[in-house]
């Protein structure tokens, strides 16, 4: 790879140009260089966002190893983007880290993959990490030219149980994300502050979610909730959690329009007493008894919309 780089960035990657060395000087000539070394900030702007692939991965490695600088310690955004999982990328995996200066981490979370069946190598790779974001592949099926593709595509689930270990692996992570391709691109958020998380989940995802969760020997609490497509009655996990937080929630939205019946979540909502902001969203209309039943437990002042 170092053969068919440019001059410029031999010298930005391997280290300093000889001004005495006839070929060198004539690259810089020839290139417009007006330093001969580079300074730290040149190196940052290159390496400090780097996207890893299948196809990038050895060549960024004979990169790092020939390089008279830690070139791994100006990474600062990596991305891994593999499609095409094997042992072998497992062991080129392992050897990219530890990247001492990365806070934030785009992954892709391929289901074959093994490394990332294990959220403690990415721990390894990235043990300052604050913000990650987790996306799942969606390869989209083949078809014949001239015929109509087809009205689906190959689309993987996130397994949930990563997003629970990344809680317990990352110390310092303040920001976890899903980034899935079934839902238009909408990305969910969880920035955790002092154990408590901003939650946005789907319906497809939440209760596997909270089932997951409520068989934790710690549980985290949540102080904000934002959950579409269901209604978190007593028997959901999701109205288990509900339950198990109590007043400790302090902010939860219930997106239950895609729902044809509301049903009932007074019941669960009788222990969330700590709310100060409560939005419920339903097209069927709720009981006339609902407001009545969960009004006493909410303290006052709450927004409630």
């Amino acid at each position: 790879m170092i053969d068919t780089l440019p001059l410029e960035l031999v010298d930005l990657v391997i280290g300093r140009l000889n001004p005495n060395n006839r070929v060198e000087r004539r690259a810089i000539g020839n290139c417009g260089l007006v330093c001969l070394d580079w300074c730290r900030f040149s190196r940052l702007h290159l390496f400090s966002q780097v996207t890893l692939s299948d196809s990038n991965i050895r060549a960024f490695l004979e990169v790092i190893q020939n390089s008279a600088y830690p070139i791994l310690t100006f990474v600062y955004r990596p991305c891994l983007a593999f499609a095409r999982p094997g042992a072998s990328l497992d062991r080129l995996i392992e050897k990219l880290g530890p990247l001492p200066g990365a806070t934030v981490l785009w992954c892709l979370i391929h289901p074959e993959l093994v490394f990332f069946h294990h959220t403690a190598h990415l721990a390894r790779i990235c043990p300052e990490l604050t913000h990650l974001t987790l996306a799942n592949p969606d390869f989209s099926y083949r078809y014949e030219p001239f015929e109509p593709p087809p009205p689906y595509s190959v689309q993987y689930p996130l397994p949930m149980h990563f997003a629970l270990d990344a809680l317990q692996c990352f110390p310092s992570l303040t920001c976890l994300a899903f980034e899935l391709h079934h839902s238009r691109g909408v990305i969910y958020r969880f920035p955790i502050q002092l154990n408590t998380l901003d939650l946005h989940l789907h319906r497809s995802s939440l209760e596997d979610f909270f089932k997951n969760l409520l068989s934790m020997d710690t549980i985290p609490v949540f102080s904000s909730l934002y959950l579409l497509g269901i209604s978190p009655t007593p028997e959901t996990f999701t109205g288990k959690y509900l339950r198990y937080v109590g007043d400790r929630l302090r902010r939860l939205r219930l997106d239950m329009r895609s729902l044809h019946l509301s049903g009932t979540c007074a019941e669960v909502l009788h222990f969330s007493t700590g709310l100060r902001y409560l939005d419920l969203q339903a097209v069927a209309l709720f009981p006339d008894t609902f407001l009545s039943q969960i009004l006493p437990s909410l303290p006052a002042p709450t927004s409630l919309t």
